[in-house]
């Protein structure tokens, strides 16, 4: 069945075919994708076993690449501030500190102004000679 040119359908019709080609033509490209993406994951899976068989625990090495990650997102948000608001940014950070250790106190772990430098971050990113009490890795 063909449509007349002079109405909307037919005028419609082919835009709507190069439409659905293209969004088939992404579909394949998504397809793409997820198996480049598949392989990369499976190479990470190899190096984070090639750790284990080295006697480094998978779940310590995933926490440091996260807490990386996490770093890096910190660095640009601070890079991305605009001069003027810098100095209040720097100020900001120097007064409140480390919000982690600042949440730490709330949640009891510390007292607050007692002048206690107690390590209050998790064991697997303490420095081993950080806190006594904490087992060496």
């Amino acid at each position: 069945m063909s449509l007349a040119k002079n109405t909307i359908e037919g005028r419609a019709e082919p835009f709507l075919q190069r439409i659905e080609s293209l969004y088939d033509d992404l579909e394949s490209e998504r397809g793409s994708y997820m198996e480049r993406c598949r392989t990369i994951r499976d190479d990470i899976k190899i190096v984070l076993g090639e750790a284990a068989d080295a006697g480094i625990p998978k779940k310590a090495l995933k926490g440091l690449v996260k807490f990386r990650a996490l770093k890096r997102k910190q660095n640009a948000i601070a890079f991305g501030i605009e001069d003027d608001e810098a100095k209040i940014y720097e100020q900001l950070i120097d007064a409140l500190g480390d919000l982690g250790i600042a949440a730490a106190r709330r949640a009891g772990y510390a007292p607050e102004d007692d002048g206690d430098e107690r390590d209050l971050r998790p064991r697997h990113l303490r420095q081993p000679d950080a806190a006594t009490d904490s087992p060496a890795y």
